[in-house]
């Protein structure tokens, strides 16, 4: 489901510009004057800077998955069952054990 979104934000700008472009040549035609040509750059660039946007805001506003995913599997009635996740317990983010700082080391003895 997350790429079709990241797919519908790169697809925006080129949809926006065509359908512009659709009416502004229209209104070309009539006048008698060159129709518009797409600016390619601008269009992949805009999409893929959406996309990116797209990518950062659902991992800053979708919930983080917590426990152990469940892969797919035939159910005993020779139904899918999807995919998911099961609560087991853990919290999204276990931090690092903390290790103790290590010793000074003993210093040699002179003889």
């Amino acid at each position: 489901m997350r790429w079709l979104i990241n797919a519908a934000l790169f697809l925006l700008p080129f949809v926006a510009f065509f359908s512009y472009a659709r009416w502004a040549n229209a209104r070309r035609a009539a006048t008698g004057t060159e129709p518009l040509l797409p600016p390619w750059y601008w269009l992949i660039v805009l999409g893929a800077l959406f996309a990116i946007v797209g990518f950062f805001a659902m991992r800053a506003f979708t919930d983080v998955h917590t426990g152990s995913y469940v892969p797919a599997t035939v159910g005993p009635d020779g139904r899918i069952v999807p995919g998911h996740y099961e609560d087991d317990g853990r919290p999204a983010y276990v931090p690092p054990p903390q290790t103790p700082p290590p010793e000074a080391a003993p210093k040699p003895v002179a003889p």
